[in-house]
């Protein structure tokens, strides 16, 4: 059994038209101890989870393998974690959907890292699966990439993100995962969609254990043996020998998030030590001026026999590039003002009527200054506020704890005739919400996220990433909140400072986020670098810090005079009530403002030189966890 001990540490997860390579790729996997140990910590004391809803697209939620994960069933008991930081599926398991954990659901801090309850199927191993290569046949390397969202457009969910080679334009990747049935196996597909490219790309869509074994009479054919099953790899429409199985014997560290002590409220990160022999599956896709398309397949087979016979009848199935409901690749991403037309693939919003009964408002605590009137919520709706701002035409947009978003129609005026309408869901605990000329600003507790519907059928449709920049641990307290918009454009967002890991880049500061920095590597130039709403797209930017550490500091305000307004602490023994506190946004590195709050926390030594550390030591880029 792989070792488990405890280890304190910061961790690092750290055109339509003109098809030139038209790959088909299989796997199929079996299920090893080595994987299971791989994401799954010690379990924490029993708490009921919740379970969202089957017909949800998407879930984002911290796991034991990456705290920045983002769940999706295929089928009601068929799913699919990935790893928005390294860009890998994380976890395949057949079971209920993701159990989660937390105060949002569940109502307490005893867990908060969510887990699953079934069968695991496979998983990989914590590496970026992506390489670039030099034209002239060099070397590969580990490639540059970021994440830039997920899209629901047309139905099924995927996933957005860019390679940057070194001396390239950035290639823009969508991965898709699906699930179709071959014989009486449930196959897991990615279909893999990659701009044009002027340089190699290698994807290794498994890295596992297990070791290789030739099938005969199949080409481009390599099955994997483990302990208890076989893992079949096989491709359709590439040259002979297109796919590579590399023997890899080192052992590997896996490190888990979880509940220190299995226990909330503090974080721990937990070490497995992953060794024997292990198999990287590679494909290499050559330099193309056109779209390139992959697919990639992942079931379950008993033996040898039966991953032979799946493999003849994949080879022999027909192909599935046609649109399919997916999102085809353009050369701009979605946005606002692509085609108005609903998708046939997904429900309509979801709506409720006003509340108001019989057209009754209750009206109290008139004077000649204001009144107060009581707009009802509906009863099917858990109105947890995390932040509100009001649209262009009067509606107001809420966002909720629980990962969602509403817009109340008709809000200013009267009650009763208000409609409340769904426009997103499955976020990750979003703590504040901002609109920025008619954009809905949502800042997750992993990251700034810009809601879009493309579709203009009412309901977001593209979660765009503006920044993941700071470190997130999963911790039921690393709460976010903001964005405040300062007079440049840019974002202000904060980040709380209190149970996470105390050295994960960034806890307890005002950072700041530009949304179109300036950068010689933009996947196209910034076009109105005075708005925040209209840009086009540029480079994810590492936040850089604004102010000192808070335990608890609430959503940012208003910008004045190069402070941020922002509430101070709120919470506990720390104020006996709040107040607002002005925080210098700095010049550049170096400039600390220490606050009340700051002394407050750092009387525990261990704090003291994680806040010292965070001055003097903070991150160029977004390399955190």
């Amino acid at each position: 059994m792989p070792d488990l001990c405890s280890l304190r540490c910061l961790l690092f997860e750290g055109n339509r038209h003109g098809l030139a390579g038209l790959m088909f790729f299989v796997a199929v996997t079996g299920l090893d101890t080595a994987v299971v140990a791989q994401f799954q910590a010690a379990r924490p004391s029993n708490v009921t989870p919740v379970h969202d809803a089957p017909d949800i697209p998407f879930r984002r939620a911290p796991m034991g393998p990456s705290s920045r994960s983002i769940v999706v069933s295929l089928t009601t008991n068929l799913h699919l974690a990935f790893d928005a930081h390294l860009l890998r599926t994380h976890t395949v398991w057949e079971g209920v959907p993701l159990n989660l954990y937390g105060p949002p659901f569940n109502n307490t801090a005893t867990r908060f890292i969510c887990d699953i309850t079934g069968s695991p199927l496979w998983a990989s191993l914590p590496r970026q699966p992506w390489e670039t290569g030099r034209p002239d046949g060099g070397r590969f390397e580990v490639a540059e990439s970021r994440f830039l969202g997920v899209s629901t457009r047309n139905g099924p969910t995927s996933f957005l993100y860019e390679l940057l080679p070194a001396s390239d334009a950035p290639a823009q990747v969508q991965e898709m995962p699906r699930c179709e049935r071959v014989q009486s196996r449930d196959a897991v597909i990615r279909r893999v969609r990659i701009s044009p490219h002027r340089e190699p790309v290698r994807w290794s869509p498994f890295h596992g254990p297990g070791e290789s074994v030739l099938l005969p009479d199949l080409q481009n054919a390599i099955a994997i043996r483990r302990a208890r099953d076989f893992l079949l790899v096989t491709a359709r429409g590439l040259p002979s020998r297109a796919l590579a199985a590399r023997r890899d014997d080192a052992d590997h560290v896996v490190l888990l998030q979880s509940e220190r002590g299995g226990k909330g409220p503090y974080s721990a990160v937990v070490t497995n030590l992953v060794s024997g022999p292990q198999v990287q599956i590679t494909l290499t896709l050559p330099p193309s001026a056109v779209e390139q398309v992959v697919e990639v397949a992942t079931a379950v087979c008993a033996d040898r026999d039966e991953a032979l016979a799946l493999a003849k009848e994949l080879a022999a199935a027909p192909d599935s590039f046609g649109e399919g409901g997916a999102s085809v690749l353009t050369s701009r991403w979605p946005s606002a003002n692509g085609s108005a037309r609903a998708s046939p693939h997904r429900p309509p919003p979801l709506a409720y009527p006003s509340n108001v009964r019989d057209g009754v408002v209750r009206v109290s605590g008139a004077d000649e200054s204001f009144v107060i009137e009581h707009l009802p919520v509906p009863k099917d709706i858990k109105l947890l506020v995390g932040g509100m701002d009001f649209l262009p035409n009067g509606d107001l947009a809420i966002c909720t704890y629980a990962g969602e978003v509403w817009i109340v129609e008709g809000a200013t005026g009267a009650p009763g005739q208000a409609r409340w309408r769904r426009f997103a869901r499955g976020l990750n605990e979003p703590g504040g919400l901002r609109v920025v000329q008619g954009n809905i600003y949502v800042t997750q507790k992993c990251e700034l996220t810009r809601l879009v519907d493309t579709d203009a059928n009412g309901e977001a449709d593209f979660f765009e990433c503006i920044s993941d920049g700071w470190g997130y641990t999963g911790n039921y307290h690393s709460y976010a909140t903001g964005p405040a918009l300062d007079g440049a454009g840019n974002f202000h967002v904060m980040i709380t400072g209190h149970r996470p890991i105390y050295d994960v880049p960034f806890m307890g500061w005002c950072v700041r986020v530009s949304p179109f920095p300036g950068s010689a590597r933009a996947s196209r130039a910034a076009a109105d670098a005075s708005s925040a709403a209209s840009h086009e797209r540029g480079p994810l930017h590492a936040p850089t810090a604004a102010d000192a550490p808070k335990r608890t500091g609430e959503v940012a305000g208003l910008m004045h005079a190069g402070r941020v307004r922002s509430p101070a602490d709120s919470t506990a023994q720390y104020m006996t009530e709040g107040f607002c506190s002005g925080l210098r946004v700095p010049n550049g590195f170096g400039e600390f403002v220490v606050t009340l709050q700051a002394f407050e926390l750092a009387r525990r030594s261990e704090q003291i030189v994680a806040f010292r550390a965070a001055r003097d030591h903070l991150p160029e880029r977004h390399d955190v966890c």
